[in-house]
C-alpha cells in the first residue's frame, strides 16, 4: 500500500472497545510506503500493532521517529525492519514483541516493497494526481 501526502492517519489505528484487547492484534501493517506530512503510522488508546518491514518518509523533513510512529494512550506497538529516508531509527519506536499472527512470511525487505508499491500502485493508467505522487517518490527517494 501507498500512504501518499496525507498530513495523518497513515493509517491510524484506535481500539476504543472497554474491554482490553490482551495480546489480541488490532493490525498488522507491513512492506507499505508511507509518504507523510506531519505523522506516519499511528497507534491510539489500546491498539495492539505491528509495524513490520515499511519504508517511511517525512515530507516535512522530521528526523523525530516518533513523527514516524506516533504512540499514545496504552498502546502497544512492535516496530522491527522498517526504513526511513533520512536514516532515523523508526524501530526505535518499538515498545512491544512481535504480536502472533496467522502463519505468514515476510521475505521482502522495507526498500524492496517500496519500490513494488512504487512501480504498481494505484489503479493504471495514472491520472495527474496520482502520476506526480509516484514522480515524487521517484525523484526524491534514496533506496
Amino acid at each position: 500500500n501507498f500512504f501518499g501526502h496525507a498530513t495523518d492517519r497513515n493509517p491510524r489505528v484506535n481500539y476504543h472497545a472497554t474491554n482490553s484487547p490482551g495480546s489480541t492484534i488490532t493490525a498488522d501493517l507491513h512492506n507499505n510506503l508511507m509518504w507523510f506530512e506531519t505523522w506516519g503510522t499511528q497507534a491510539d488508546e489500546k491498539a495492539n500493532v505491528n509495524v513490520v518491514k515499511n519504508f517511511y518518509n517525512s515530507l516535512a523533513g522530521s528526523t523525530d521517529a516518533s513523527h514516524a510512529i506516533n504512540i499514545a494512550g496504552s498502546a502497544q506497538v512492535h516496530a522491527s525492519g522498517n526504513k526511513s529516508q533520512d536514516s532515523v531509527n523508526v524501530d526505535g519506536q518499538s515498545n512491544h514483541a512481535l504480536f502472533t499472527l496467522l502463519p505468514t512470511k515476510i521475505d521482502t525487505d522495507a526498500c524492496e516493497a517500496a519500490m513494488q508499491i512504487r512501480d504498481n500502485a494505484g489503479a493504471r493508467p495514472l491520472d495527474s494526481t496520482d502520476q506526480g505522487f509516484v514522480n515524487d517518490v521517484v525523484q526524491t527517494t534514496r533506496w
